[in-house]
Parts: structure tokens; C-alpha cells; sequence
């Protein structure tokens, strides 16, 4: 769905299963995306938002995927200016691919809601994004590289592996962080 004029994708739910990739962008008038209830599992890459052009400005909140519980590819959000919470991953489990999450680049204020993966227990790949970033408390093992920017405390108390690197970096005027904590049961980082 990209570059449409819809207002409403409430007609796709009842589908199950998507073997390739859903992309999401550039969709000026779409407020919602709570037309996904009844999809499962994507077998590609599930891709929501991106830069300027491809943003979904009027997208407000992201509560249509209840019943995903894995994606095969990647998991890419890009928040847009309007959106103001994230919250429909209940089941979501796994990610074959990687994670990769952040606020559209002028935003004038942060968004404090982003509780959508409170079940997620497995990343493939890599885990991006940027701070406000809360439900990771159930995530296991990361196969990749684990880069956030001000994480919150204690968001990773049950993560035990990062297959690459652990990256904290800084660059956000609003991180106010100072003290790693929550890794209370990490015993590996990366292979080398």
C-alpha cells in the first residue's frame, strides 16, 4: 500500500497469512491500520513509514496487527510527525530478519508509548532504533547487533545473547540516561 489515497484498510481483515512483504508509505490520508487483525504471519518484510515522501503523515496509531505472531524478513517503523502510540504487536514473537525502529527526523516532541513487542522473544538479525523504545522485557537473544540510542532502564532484564555488537549511542538531545541498567541476565556478546 503505497501512495494511495485510502482512508481505510478495514477490508483485509480477514487475511491470514502474507508470504511476501507488506510496505506501508507515502499513504497521506490513512489514520489507522487496524485492517491487519486477522493476519498471523508475514513471510517477508513488514515495512511501515519512511522518509518524506514515504511517511504516512496522518497515521496516528499502529493497533492493527493483534494476531501477528511472526515475520520472516524485517521489521521496519519509521514514526511519523502525527503518530502517537504503537501498540499493536501482542503476539508478535519472532523476527527472522532484523528490527529497526525510529521517529521520522523532525519530530517536534518524542513519543513516549511505544509498548508494541512486549512478547517478542527472538530478533535474527539486528535490533536499530532510538530511545522511548519500551517491551523488550520478554526478548531472549538477538542474532545481530543490539544499537539503540538512550535505551530504557531495565527493558532487556531476560535478554541472554547478542550475537554482534552492543552499541549505545547518544546522539539525542533528549536522552537524559546516564546509567546502564536491566542486563541483569546477559552472558554473551558476540562471536569474535
Amino acid at each position: 500500500i503505497i501512495e494511495s489515497d485510502l482512508v481505510s484498510i478495514d477490508g483485509l481483515s480477514t487475511l491470514e497469512s502474507v508470504t511476501g512483504n507488506i510496505l506501508i508509505q507515502g499513504n497521506n490520508s490513512l489514520e489507522d491500520i487496524s485492517g491487519f487483525n486477522g493476519l498471523s504471519s508475514i513471510g517477508g518484510t513488514l515495512t511501515i513509514g519512511g522518509l518524506f515522501s514515504y511517511s504516512n503523515i496522518s497515521l496516528v496509531d499502529i493497533s492493527g496487527f493483534a494476531n501477528l505472531s511472526s515475520i520472516s524478513g524485517d521489521m521496519s517503523i519509521t514514526i511519523n510527525e502525527s503518530m502517537m502510540a504503537i501498540s499493536g504487536f501482542a503476539n508478535l514473537t519472532s523476527i527472522n530478519g532484523n528490527l529497526v525502529f525510529y521517529e521520522y527526523p523532525f519530530r517536534s516532541s518524542p513519543i513516549n508509548n511505544i509498548y508494541f513487542i512486549n512478547n517478542l522473544t527472538t530478533i535474527g538479525g539486528n535490533l536499530e532504533g532510538n530511545e522511548y523504545c519500551n517491551g523488550f522485557s520478554n526478548l531472549i537473544s538477538i542474532g545481530g547487533n543490539l544499537e539503540m540510542r538512550c535505551p530504557d532502564e531495565g527493558n532487556f532484564q531476560n535478554l541472554t545473547s547478542i550475537g554482534g555488537f552492543l552499541a549505545f549511542l547518544n546522539s539525542n538531545i533528549n536522552c537524559t540516561q546516564k546509567t546502564i541498567n536491566g542486563f541483569n541476565n546477559l552472558a554473551t556478546i558476540g562471536t569474535d
